[in-house]
Formats: structure tokens, sequence, C-alpha cells
């Protein structure tokens, strides 16, 4: 057993009970990932937010988080090093990145009818505005095709936007959505908090219940293996499902009021949480280097949490 993957497994409260190393030819063998069970790690991230609602990650490992209460958009670079992206803004409530790093930004504007907006960072921390005249602009997010699609929540209805800036429904009739995401079979993801579903479009155009009974849904993600995270404003857990087994279970447990969930380059889960300001790194894949050539091989946490744990104090 490798001692850096015991230690990982004790960080993460759990067991290690796979050794790949263990009888392998130095010369052949193989970097297959890890798997220990145990408890996800829940760590703060260093950033001046105020009322955080919202975080992506670029392909550059940057951190952006939209400041509601500050109308800005904070960056923390891979170095660990806070800056602000942008200013100014009407209270930011979605961010999306492009397959370019190009930085999306819904002004949610407090709702007022016909008053939100999607707009797009460019060099030198200018905007551009992209799509006008929105009611509670909210969550965003990209398709396979790299079309750009929007939660309006005043409008009960996600909309794509097309090159040209134009709104084409996907989806309406829904009760105030306010955050989206995209499956890798390229579904579209809708929360709805009114109704405490998180809705899929289907390949019939109509959306259909992948989760219901939730208490006050926030936002949602999709990792790498495909699993769905599900956050929730009224509950201290944060909920995965299994896109195999369709099984809803428990991902870890954070403050309550947490939101606006995204995965960064590494798989491990970033959410904010507004009531308190703070952005959460949620880890759930550690790496240690191989004994014989150093190359890092994943170690995945596979989550073991007791449904009873949210009182605890998990910060």
């Amino acid at each position: 057993m490798h001692w850096l993957a015991l230690a990982a497994a004790l960080l993460a409260g759990g067991s290690y009970s796979l050794d790949p190393f263990e009888g392998s030819n130095p010369v052949q063998h193989a970097h297959e990932p890890l798997v220990i069970d145990g408890v996800p790690i829940v760590a703060r991230v260093p950033i001046p937010v105020v009322q955080p609602s919202a975080v992506a990650v670029d392909r550059g490992r940057n951190i952006y988080v939209a400041d509601a209460g500050l109308g800005a958009v904070y960056r923390r670079s891979a170095a660990g090093e806070n800056s602000v992206a942008a200013e100014g803004l009407e209270e930011p409530a979605g961010l999306a990145v492009d397959a370019d790093g190009r930085l999306y930004v819904a002004e949610y504007a407090g709702g007022r009818r016909n008053r939100g907006s999607v707009v797009r960072l460019t060099r030198g921390a200018e905007s551009e505005t992209i799509a006008q005249d929105l009611t509670g602009p909210q969550g965003l997010a990209f398709d396979a095709d790299g079309r750009l699609h929007v939660a309006l929540s005043g409008e009960n209805r996600v909309v794509r936007i097309g090159a040209k800036g134009g709104l084409e429904t996907a989806v309406d009739n829904l009760p105030a959505p306010t955050a989206i995401a995209f499956t890798h079979r390229n579904e579209l993801l809708v929360v709805c908090p009114m109704s405490g579903s998180v809705y899929r479009l289907s390949a019939d155009g109509r959306p259909h219940v992948l989760a219901g009974g939730l208490d006050e849904p926030s936002s949602v993600a999709v990792d790498a293996l495909g699993h769905v995270v599900i956050t929730c404003l009224g509950s201290r857990v944060i909920l995965r499902l299994d896109p195999a087994s369709g099984r809803l279970s428990p991902l870890c447990v954070v403050p309550l009021g947490t939101s606006g969930a995204a995965f960064d380059a590494d798989d491990n889960l970033l959410v904010v949480n507004r009531e308190h300001g703070l952005l959460l790194k949620i880890t759930t894949t550690l790496f240690v280097p191989c004994p014989h050539c150093g190359k890092k091989i994943p170690v995945r946490i596979r989550p073991r949490i007791d449904p009873a744990e949210p009182d605890k104090d998990v910060l």
C-alpha cells in the first residue's frame, strides 16, 4: 500500500482497500484510479466576496465568483491570487465560460421586468451586452454545440441566445427556473425551487421530473462521471444522483443556504453560500504519485455520509 494513498484515505475519514502496485512489474504497470470510501473534504476558499451568487471555472483553472451584493465578479487564479474580473454589474446571478475562455454574466437586476441582461466580458474587464430586455435571468449554461442557454425565472422559461442575439425558447411553462446545466448526453437540466424539482428535458422536448420533493433546490452540476449534483437552499446536504441507477444519495454536508455549483478541472465541486459569504471546495478527487514513475494517480472518494449528520458543524 502506498503511504500517500493511505494518508488520503485517512484524511477523507475513510478506508483504503486497493493496492494496484502490489506484485506489479515496475516497467509494466497501470495507472487506474483508486477508489476509497470516505467523507468528501469541505474547505473554504479565500476570496473577498460578500454575497456570492454563482461560480464558474475556466480551462486555465481560474475560478470566477459573482457577487450580487457588490455588483462584481471576482477571479481567483490557479496560483491563488484574487482580483476583480468585472464590476458595475446589476446584481450578477449567473456565470458561464465558453470554449474560448470568455466569461458570460447574467444580470438579474432585481428581477424587474425587461431590466435583466446577459453580458460577455472582453479583455480589459469591459463588458459587451449580448441579450437584453430580459426578466429575471439567472442560470447560464452552454450545450454541446456551444449555444448559450439562460434560465429566465421571471418568464418561466429557458431560452437559447443566437449568434446575433436573438432568443429562442428551449422550454417554457416551468415554475420560475433559476439554474441550468447539461448532461453528457446534452440533455438540459432545469432547477425550479418553487416546485422543489429538477427537470430533465427529454428528446421529445418536454420536461420530466428528474428529482422531486427537494427543499428549495438552488443549483445543479454534472461531474466527469455523469453524476448529477444538486444543492438545496433549505438543506445542509448536497445530493448526488447516479446516472445509471437513478439513485439519489448524500454527497456531503455544507452550511445551510449553499448554491451555485460548478466542477473544477480536477472534478472537485465548488459551491457558494450567499448567507455566509463563502466559496467552498468539496474535494472528492485527490492525487498521489506512482511509486514507479511519479505520474499522478487520481484517488476518488466514494461518499460515505450519514443522513443524520447535517446537524454537525462542517467548517
